[in-house]
Order: structure tokens, then C-alpha cells, then sequence
């Protein structure tokens, strides 16, 4: 059974929260493509190797904050995601957009994230 977008999406930013490399490397291989290209304000880069890193680094900087998705629209197998990034208190710290291309495979292939900076 092929996840649903919203499935693929919920799957994505799971993966951001604080969880174990084991847990965030098997949540990122069901929903991304091995090189899949991620774009940001701080990020320019293709692959789930050089993605991992980035993850990490939020937890390090923002500990057990997560992604709360307000919206997502799907349309054509792409989606426009309306985020809050959240602290472990509840406490809105910032407020943003992500895109994501979804290929053949079922999988993500293209992210990009947009947030004032």
C-alpha cells in the first residue's frame, strides 16, 4: 500500500522531533528519496546522508522542539505545508512554509522550506 501525501508528510516532520538516529533514519527512508534535494535559508544540499546532519543540528540548537503542520494543500503530487516550529513547552518560536515534489516512487524528491530569516 502506497502512503498517502499527508502520511508521507506527517512522516517527514516526525522526523525532526526528538527521537533516536535509528528512528529518524528509518522515518526519513519511508518518506524521502535516497537523494533527494532540500533547499532553505541555511540550506543548499541533495541526499538523506548530508539531510541527517541538518536534523540533528535542530535538536541540538532547539532541544525537543518539533514541526506543528497548521495546512497542508496537495495538488499533482506536490504539497504546500503552512508549519509552526515549536519549543517542548508549547511555545510558538517561529512560523513558516515548506514545498515538497513527490515522485514515482511514493517518496519526497524535492524540499524546500521558506521562513523569514
Amino acid at each position: 500500500m502506497t502512503a498517502t501525501i499527508q502520511e508521507l508528510w506527517t512522516i517527514y516532520a516526525d522526523a525532526w522531533r526528538d527521537v533516536s538516529p535509528e528512528e529518524r533514519q528509518r522515518l526519513l527512508d519511508a518518506c524521502l528519496v535516497d537523494d533527494v534535494t532540500f533547499t532553505s535559508p541555511d540550506n543548499n544540499d541533495q541526499g538523506i546522508a548530508n539531510f541527517i546532519p541538518v536534523l540533528e543540528k535542530f535538536q541540538k540548537t532547539f532541544p525537543g522542539a518539533y514541526f506543528e503542520t497548521t495546512d497542508l494543500i496537495v495538488q499533482n503530487n506536490q504539497s504546500l505545508a503552512t508549519w509552526a516550529m515549536t519549543d517542548r513547552a508549547g511555545t510558538v518560536l517561529l512560523n513558516g512554509h515548506s514545498y515538497a515534489r513527490y515522485g514515482e516512487q511514493g517518496r519526497i524528491v524535492h524540499l524546500a522550506g521558506f521562513w523569514q530569516v
